[in-house]
């Protein structure tokens, strides 16, 4: 889709989704709080791959207060976190609502 993450509605998503991935270049501030909704929209989703950009926004001291915000969301069976060899600027994270 070729839209803003903010302006997906209900009817924008599949029926069913089990895995949501997010790579965007935005504040993880604006993004968690979409994935937060998306979630609510689709309760299927029990995967998440999101790539948080550090530097122009946040800083890696930041990261456990993110991996909070995402465990409230419902994602806290599974969280690691890796940091990507691209410029060492982002950071994969992955969450499971279950144990795997």
């Amino acid at each position: 889709m070729q839209m803003p993450m903010q302006k997906l509605e209900f009817d924008n998503l599949p029926e069913k989704i089990d895995m949501l991935v997010c790579d965007v270049n935005l504040n993880p501030k604006v993004v968690i709080p979409q994935l937060r909704r998306f979630v609510k929209m689709r309760k299927g989703i029990s995967k998440m791959y999101y790539t948080l950009k550090i530097g122009k926004w946040t800083s890696v001291d930041e990261l456990p207060i993110f991996l909070k915000m995402i465990e409230r969301i419902g994602f806290f069976k599974v969280i690691r976190a890796t940091q990507l060899p691209s410029d060492h600027s982002e950071i994969l994270i992955y969450a499971s609502r279950y144990d795997e």
